[in-house]
């Protein structure tokens, strides 16, 4: 099986300073799948308000792409769910590169409407990895043990 067919998966979580033009160093585990799916180049998406999702490029490109394929909003074979996502997935999206020193700009925009402050957690997510501000984090990974206690075996 090719280089490029193989499968690669984010795992494992990583705490980090923003610096003060809202730059983030990716671990470098992170970088290097990141260099060898997509040659450095990721989308960062929200997932709601909650955090900043980073795809590979071809990943996020296979997983939306499909989805977004441009319609007019009067095409009757489109229904409006899908002119949504559409509208909010392109809105809510900034396509970037891994600079020089393995850093990421997160745009202010993204930054102010998830709640990202200066620390953050990197969490891997298969597929993808997530940004999220250190302390909401912290309380989303509380409320999922809570969760996880109250399921049934």
């Amino acid at each position: 099986m090719g280089e490029k067919s193989k499968r690669f998966y984010f795992t494992d979580n990583y705490f980090h300073t923003l610096d003060d033009r809202g730059r983030v160093s990716i671990p470098a585990d992170f970088r290097e799948i990141l260099e060898k799916k997509a040659k450095g180049k990721v989308v960062l998406m929200m997932d709601g308000d909650k955090c900043i999702v980073v795809f590979p490029y071809d990943e996020w490109e296979k997983e939306t792409g499909e989805r977004i394929k441009p319609h007019l909003p009067s095409d009757p074979r489109v229904d409006q769910s899908e002119i949504d996502f559409r509208r909010w997935a392109m809105s809510s999206s900034k396509i970037t590169e891994i600079d020089s020193h393995g850093r990421i700009l997160l745009p202010l925009f993204l930054r102010q409407r998830v709640g990202i402050n200066k620390e953050v957690a990197i969490i891997g997510g298969g597929f993808a990895f997530e940004i999220w501000d250190k302390e909401k984090w912290e309380k989303e990974l509380n409320e999922i043990e809570k969760r996880r206690k109250n399921e049934k075996p």
